[in-house]
C-alpha cells in the first residue's frame, strides 16, 4: 500500500469530539516537545489540517504533535491507543475479534450496529476505515486486499492528490478554458456597464442597483450583533476574487454550459437583461460569503499566531528556570547552613559600618569646610575682590539658611534660583534639598537647631556645605561664586 496513513490518522482523531478533553491531557504532559514536532513537520500548515473549523485544526495539530513526539515513550504509546479505544471504540473491538481485517465486512457491519455511516458520536465510517487500516497495519494483521479495499485505498490517494493545487480535481481559476474566459470577461462588462464597478464590499454599499435583497442579507449580521462593514473592512477583494465567483456562474448556468464552442457573438447573445440581473444577484451575494470565508480564515491566522501554543517554545525556558529557581527556594527555606547564617551577619556588620563610614565622612567633610571658614576668618584682611559676571549665579540652584530677613530679601534679588530658609524655620520642608549640591550656611544669625536639623538632613546626600560670615552683598556674592567654581 503506498499511501501515506498518517495525515488520515490525524484527522480521524482530529475530528473527533469526544476525546478532546483526553487530548488535551495528553497534550499538556509534554507539551513543549509535542508542539515542536507538529511545527517542524510538512503537515502542520497542510490542506487537510488547516481546513475544518478553528477547533478542528487546533487538535489535529495537537494530535500531529503527540504522535510525531512520542518518539520511544511507552507511556505515550499507551496513551495514543487510549485515545483511539475511547474514540473509535467500535472499531478498536472489531479489530480484537478479527485475525483477517475486510474492510467491506467492516463497513457493512458498521451500517448495521448504527443503522447508518455515522457512529453515535458524529464520527463518519470513513474516518473509522482508515482507522482500522492503522490499527491492522501496526498489529500487523492480514488485510482482505479485495476491490472494495483497493477503492478505498485509491480514494485516499486521490484525496492526498487532491490537496495539490496542479490536480485536475481542484477548481481554478487558471483552469478555465479560452471560453469560460470569454464569458467571465462579458459578464463583468455587462454588469459594470449597468451597475458601475462592484470590485469590493464599498462597491456593493455605493451600488445602483436594486438594494432590498442585499440589505435583507446585512441585517443577518444585525442578528449576532455584529458589523458587515466593520468586519469587511480590513478585508482584501481583488478582481481574481470576482472572476472566481463569476466562473462558478458560468459552469452552473445551463445556458452558458449548453456549447462549450459557443463563438463570441453567440455568447453576447446569451446575456440579456434577465441574465445581467441574475449573475448580480449570484456576485454579490457571494461576495458576502467570500468575504466571511476570509475573514474567518484571518481569524484562525491570528489565533494559531497568538495563541498559548504558539508561546509554548518560548515559555520553555522561563518555566524551567522558574522551577529550578523554585527548588533552591525549597532547599534554603527548609536548612540554611551555617555558612548562610555566618554571610548574613557579615551582610548585616558591613551594612553598620557602611552607615558609620558614610556619618565619619560626612563629619569629617563638616570639620573641614568649618576649619576652612576659620580660616577664612584670620585672612579677612587678605580679602580680594575678583572681577566675574554676577549673571553666572542666577541659574544656579543652592540652599541657603540664616541671615536675617531683609538680608535675606536683598539677596533673593541677586540669586533668584537660590531657596532661602529663615532662621525660625524649625520645620523645612527637606525635600528642598533634593538635587541640591550645595548648601551655605550663614552663621552670624542662625538658630542652633536650624543648623542641626540641616546636617540631619543631608545625612547620606553628596551635598556640600559652606559657611558665610560676610554681610555685604557684593563680599557675599564672591564667597559664593568661589565655593560654586570648587564643585566642579
Amino acid at each position: 500500500m503506498q499511501v501515506n496513513l498518517l495525515p488520515f490518522v490525524v484527522e480521524a482523531l482530529g475530528n473527533c469530539k469526544k476525546i478532546y478533553k483526553d487530548i488535551d491531557r495528553v497534550y499538556q504532559q509534554n507539551k513543549y516537545e509535542f508542539y515542536k514536532a507538529a511545527k517542524a513537520s510538512e503537515l502542520y500548515n497542510h490542506h487537510i489540517v488547516r481546513e475544518g473549523s478553528l477547533i478542528q485544526e487546533e487538535y489535529c495539530k495537537k494530535v500531529l504533535g503527540i504522535i510525531l513526539g512520542a518518539g520511544e515513550d511507552k507511556k505515550i504509546h499507551t496513551e495514543i491507543e487510549n485515545l483511539i479505544k475511547k474514540g473509535f471504540r467500535y472499531t478498536w473491538v472489531y479489530l480484537e475479534k478479527h485475525l483477517k481485517i475486510d474492510l467491506q465486512d467492516f463497513a457493512r457491519a458498521f451500517y448495521k450496529k448504527f443503522k447508518g455511516y455515522v457512529d453515535d458520536a458524529g464520527v463518519p465510517v470513513d474516518f473509522h476505515s482508515t482507522m482500522l487500516l492503522f490499527l491492522a497495519l501496526n498489529a500487523q494483521r492480514e488485510l482482505v486486499q479485495d476491490d472494495f479495499y483497493n477503492g478505498y485505498v485509491a480514494n485516499l490517494q486521490a484525496r492526498w492528490e487532491h490537496y495539490k493545487s496542479t490536480n485536475k480535481t481542484r477548481i481554478g481559476i487558471e483552469k478555465a478554458n479560452d471560453t469560460d474566459k470569454k464569458k467571465i470577461k462579458l459578464l463583468k462588462e455587462a454588469i459594470y456597464k449597468k451597475y458601475g464597478p462592484i470590485k469590493d464590499f464599498n462597491s456593493i454599499l455605493d451600488g445602483q442597483f436594486e438594494k432590498k435583497f442585499f440589505d435583507l442579507s446585512a441585517f443577518l449580521f444585525d442578528y449576532e450583533n455584529l458589523s458587515s462593514i466593520s468586519i469587511f473592512d480590513d478585508i482584501k477583494f481583488t478582481d481574481k476574487d470576482i472572476d472566481e465567483i463569476l466562473y462558478l456562474y458560468v459552469i452552473g448556468n445551463e445556458k452558458l454550459r449548453e456549447n462549450q464552442e459557443q463563438d463570441f457573438y453567440s455568447i453576447i447573445g446569451l446575456i440579456d437583461d434577465e441574465m445581467i440581473k441574475d449573475v448580480t444577484k449570484f456576485l454579490i451575494s457571494h461576495m458576502y460569503i467570500k468575504y466571511l470565508i476570509k475573514a474567518y480564515k484571518q481569524v484562525k491566522e491570528m489565533y494559531f499566531e497568538n495563541n498559548k501554543e504558539t508561546m509554548y517554545v518560548e515559555l520553555e525556558g522561563l518555566e524551567k528556570s522558574l522551577h529550578t529557581t523554585e527548588q533552591k527556594l525549597f532547599l534554603a527555606k527548609q536548612g540554611l547552613s551555617e555558612l548562610e547564617k555566618t554571610n548574613e551577619l557579615l551582610e548585616k556588620e558591613n551594612i553598620r559600618l557602611k552607615k558609620e563610614l558614610e556619618h565619619e565622612k560626612r563629619s569629617r567633610e563638616e570639620l573641614n569646610s568649618l576649619r576652612e571658614f576659620l580660616f577664612s576668618l584670620d585672612k579677612q584682611e587678605e580679602f580680594i575682590n575678583e572681577e566675574f559676571n554676577p549673571e553666572e549665579l542666577k541659574d544656579f540652584k543652592a540652599v541657603l539658611i540664616g541671615g536675617h530677613e531683609k538680608w535675606q530679601q536683598r539677596m533673593k534679588e541677586l540669586l533668584p534660583n537660590f531657596v532661602f530658609i529663615r532662621p525660625d524655620n524649625m520645620s523645612f520642608d527637606t525635600r528642598i534639598l533634593d538635587g541640591i549640591k550645595i548648601a551655605f550656611v550663614y552663621v552670624n544669625y542662625l538658630n542652633h537647631g536650624l543648623y542641626y536639623r540641616l546636617m540631619s538632613a543631608i545625612e547620606g546626600k553628596n551635598v556640600k556645605v559652606a559657611y558665610i560670615n560676610q554681610q555685604n552683598e557684593d563680599k557675599v556674592i564672591q564667597v559664593i561664586y568661589k565655593e560654586i567654581k570648587k564643585l566642579g
